[in-house]
């Protein structure tokens, strides 16, 4: 039996879209973690290269926290740790470290959450992300929708926290530089400060930012929810676009995070199991064939070619490029 033209015409487009869209895409060896949870991860930190810590929850439910000490392949049972997601973590050692969540809720344990100690901040927003430039001076982004934020910066290790009145920017990534320059970004703005307290526009009008990393006191990088990726190599004093943002006629990106572990070698995560890799300081990306459906909402590099995702369902992938 013979197709009609029209059907054959359509199956050979099919054919060369599917074939298209596999184009350029590279191979990445990929493990899947089995754990105990079911709640969406939506940060991972590490200590070394052994010992790292995944938090996540329902947004008004439950905030868990989870830990490894084999390089993420396996992990303990989830702990709740506070009465809302987490949406952030930083650590200081294997016991010691700050978790922030939904409704403004930050944890501090130093006894890897056998006892926690929270509080609550004046703004009532999400803590979107937590830096410390060293175990004195520290961070937090909050940031809720598109148009409330704030920051909050400590000296003394986190006993007390100073916290800006609100902007009409969500953010969602903060990053220090070596010299202890502070990034913060989020809707549409990137802004930048020497001292935690006054801040400039380093970048505006542009993607919804959603994380933020710096190799050293100059070279950082931006993601952006619509796809765009950032390079500045001048602190921040000018933005290189390295990747557009969505072009409506194809398939959308839509990144959450992004982490490099030298100067060479990067990796960026998304929605609809979305991997973008550099080997060349960000100046090209390569696309990963796709592993999974599943949102990535955040990655960690342990080596230039090996790394950890954590994912919606609680899911932890182990990746080789």
């Amino acid at each position: 039996m013979f197709l009609p033209a029209r059907y054959f015409s359509l199956m050979v487009i099919t054919i060369f879209f599917l074939l298209s869209c596999n184009k350029n895409k590279f191979d990445v060896q990929v493990k899947e973690v089995k754990t105990f949870n079911s709640y969406d991860l939506n940060a991972v930190f590490f200590i070394n290269d052994k010992v790292g810590y995944a938090v996540g929850g329902e947004r008004y439910g439950i905030g868990i926290l989870m830990k490894t000490i084999d390089g993420g392949n396996s992990w303990t049972s989830p702990d709740s740790i506070m009465p809302k997601a987490c949406y952030a973590s930083c650590f200081f050692s294997e016991q010691e470290g700050f978790v922030g969540g939904f409704d403004s809720h930050l944890t501090y344990t130093n006894d890897s959450a056998a006892t926690i100690n929270d509080r609550v901040f004046i703004s009532y927003l999400p803590v979107r992300a937590i830096k410390f430039k060293d175990r004195q001076s520290g961070v937090l982004a909050f940031g809720n929708g598109y148009g409330d934020g704030s920051i909050a910066l400590t000296h003394d290790g986190g006993q007390s926290w100073t916290e800006s009145s609100k902007y009409n920017h969500c953010f969602r990534a903060a990053a220090y530089t070596d010299d202890g320059t502070i990034f913060i970004a989020g809707y549409g703005t990137i802004l930048v400060s020497q001292d935690g307290i006054n801040y400039t526009v380093s970048k505006q009008y542009g993607d919804f930012y959603t994380d933020l990393h710096f190799i050293n006191d100059n070279t950082g990088f931006a993601v952006g929810y619509q796809g765009e990726i950032l390079r500045t190599d001048n602190k921040g004093a000018k933005w290189e676009v390295m990747k557009k943002t969505n072009n409506p006629f194809e398939q959308p990106d839509h990144l959450l995070a992004v982490h490099f572990y030298d100067a060479t070698n990067g990796v960026a995560v998304g929605e609809n199991g979305l991997m973008l890799h550099t080997s060349d300081g960000g100046n090209s990306w390569k696309r990963a064939k796709a592993f999974t459906e599943k949102s990535l909402r955040d990655v960690i590099l342990l080596s230039g070619s090996s790394g950890v995702i954590v994912a919606e369902g609680g899911s932890v992938f182990l990746f080789n490029l």
